[in-house]
């Protein structure tokens, strides 16, 4: 029976909302967790050009993508950018 009440009170409410009659607003209640105050977006942020040199150092002499995951606190898929760039820059 609460179901029927919920039902019929958010029936009401958006009836009210449609046409005018209320002021009440109907917003997405789903909310993402706000980024943490250190995040940041950019591996560029986040590594020196001499860390990317480094990084890039390090591959050409064995490291694994793994190992430089580990190393450098970033993402596979920036390790794998980062050394295509420096790939195509020869």
């Amino acid at each position: 029976m609460d179901l029927l009440n919920d039902l019929a009170t958010a029936s009401r409410v958006i009836k009210e909302t449609t046409d005018g009659t209320s002021d009440f607003k109907i917003t997405n209640s789903v909310q993402s967790d706000p980024p943490s105050p250190n995040a940041r977006d950019r591996v560029s942020d986040r590594l020196s050009p001499e860390d990317i040199q480094a990084l890039v150092a390090a591959f050409a002499n064995g490291a694994t993508k793994a190992q430089l995951i580990e190393r450098f606190g970033i993402s596979r898929s920036s390790v794998k950018r980062i050394l295509r760039q420096h790939r195509r820059a020869g």
